[in-house]
């Protein structure tokens, strides 16, 4: 069934010789939206994601001695981009991380007309063991991004240590 369906949408595409837009009803609900700009390509301008990019900067956290007990930032940036590799603006996102906490106090954000969510996460000397007699103390802080609506997300860690 699903190959004439995509007969009949091509073969209207080439007897129409122009410019058309196609919507296909999928079973589950969801709508497709096919846009043709000549008899040539054919556009299909789905807003599902199909990709999340979760991006933690430094990849590392280190607090020399007991005496530097400042807390300390990373960003995190998300990255949301649909089949076509378009930005996706408006799009909810949560973010949980195993340690520290958002520096807005926010776990959710929406993605800007560039598809990305910056913020800042900030993680304390006392989340990570300190050292011992055999060496450094360390631990790994694991972030999550969860598009909400969808079955997509993202994970990065983030190595916490102190000497």
């Amino acid at each position: 069934m699903k190959k004439i369906i995509m007969i009949l949408v091509f073969g209207l595409t080439w007897i129409n010789l122009m410019a058309a837009t196609i919507y296909i009803a999928k079973t589950n609900g969801e709508v497709i939206e096919v846009v043709t700009d000549n008899i040539k390509s054919v556009h299909f301008s789905d807003e599902k994601v199909a990709m999340v990019q979760l991006i933690g900067t430094p990849k590392h956290v280190d607090w020399l001695s007991d005496i530097d007990a400042e807390p300390q930032q990373v960003e995190l940036r998300v990255v949301l981009r649909d089949g076509n590799n378009q930005p996706l603006a408006g799009k909810e996102v949560a973010i949980t991380a195993s340690l520290g906490v958002p520096l807005e106090g926010n776990y959710l954000a929406v993605s800007d007309e560039n598809g990305e969510i910056n913020l800042q996460w900030e993680v304390y000397p006392h989340e990570c063991p300190p050292p011992s007699q055999y060496g450094f103390g360390s631990t790994v802080m694991v972030v999550v991004a969860q598009v909400l609506g969808e079955s997509i997300l993202a994970e990065s860690s983030i190595l916490l240590f102190r000497y």
